[in-house]
């Protein structure tokens, strides 16, 4: 793996973390849109919880 990419993707997640910005990724599970959550030595993906409001 390449080192500053790994470096770079580590900075975004932490602001993602940090600041509880809201981001998409196509490839993550239902609804796609989620937070990034400091774990450990990483990151977890916390989907954005889903309402379908009717009336």
């Amino acid at each position: 793996m390449d080192k500053t990419a790994a470096a770079t993707r580590r900075q975004i997640f932490g602001m993602l973390s940090a600041d509880k910005l809201p981001f998409i990724g196509y490839h993550m599970p239902w609804p796609a849109l989620g937070y990034a959550e400091a774990r450990d030595d990483g990151f977890q993906y916390v989907p954005a919880s889903y309402q379908l409001m009717m009336e």
